[in-house]
């Protein structure tokens, strides 16, 4: 939660009023960004760590809120699409950090199988 909030935070910032008409003002206010990053890491997470029922959890949530996806796109002037943006970027950003462990374990396993060479 907190990878979310800060970088989808700091993304919208930086992107704040992109794509809006002169004089009409986005509206960043709510937990809209924190829901995408929350949606998107669900998705992605078992897929950095591959393992196969965190992968159907993001299948899942996928095909159940998916569709909400497409509010990280311009469409709706006034409507913070930047926040919807930004955290669906943090959350995969999220699942990659928080991933970290466990890829690193199965990149020392993987590392384990090798026969060693002689020197």
């Amino acid at each position: 939660t907190l990878i979310v909030w800060i970088l989808g935070g700091f993304g919208t910032w930086l992107i704040g009023n992109i794509g809006a008409r002169p004089g009409v003002e986005s509206v960043h206010i709510g937990a809209s960004g924190l829901i995408f990053g929350w949606l998107t890491f669900l998705i992605v997470f078992g897929f950095f760590t591959r393992r196969a029922w965190q992968i159907a959890v993001g299948v899942v949530v996928l095909f159940v809120y998916g569709g909400v996806l497409w509010g990280a796109l311009p469409g709706t002037f006034g409507v913070s699409w930047q926040g919807h943006l930004c955290g669906g970027i943090a959350g995969v950003i999220a699942a990659y950090l928080l991933s970290s462990p466990e890829r690193e374990a199965r990149q020392r396993r993987k590392g384990s199988t090798l026969p060693s060479i002689p020197a």
